[in-house]
């Protein structure tokens, strides 16, 4: 008779997943461990503005907020991304986010 035992624990955003298998004469044991922590792509700069917080790495959860010097205004989207699932995102409509971009005032 065989006994499979599977356990898995989480430190530090990874998975560690472990499969042991034994009887009464041997044991074979194995181990993995398997990132659960999701990132989004850093940003690039944005001309006549900023965004903050400027830096990565950006997780998931993270928000950024964009502002426009003075004289510009945000092109598209909202001022508010949050990383989720990887992508950046609009939690107003749920929609992808497109990064804003700062135009100049008409």
């Amino acid at each position: 008779m065989f006994v499979l035992r599977i356990t898995d624990s989480i430190r530090h955003g990874r998975v560690r997943i472990t499969f042991v298998i034994y009887n009464k004469y041997f044991a074979l044991k194995y181990s993995w461990f398997k990132s659960t922590v999701k990132s989004c792509a850093d940003l690039n700069p944005v001309a006549n503005g900023i965004y903050s917080p400027s830096t990565g790495p950006y997780t998931e959860y993270d928000e950024v907020t964009f502002t426009c010097d003075a004289g510009y205004y945000l092109s598209a989207g909202d001022s508010l991304i949050t990383c989720i699932e990887k992508a950046w995102i609009n939690e107003n409509t749920g929609d992808a986010q497109i990064v804003p971009t700062c135009l100049g005032m008409l």
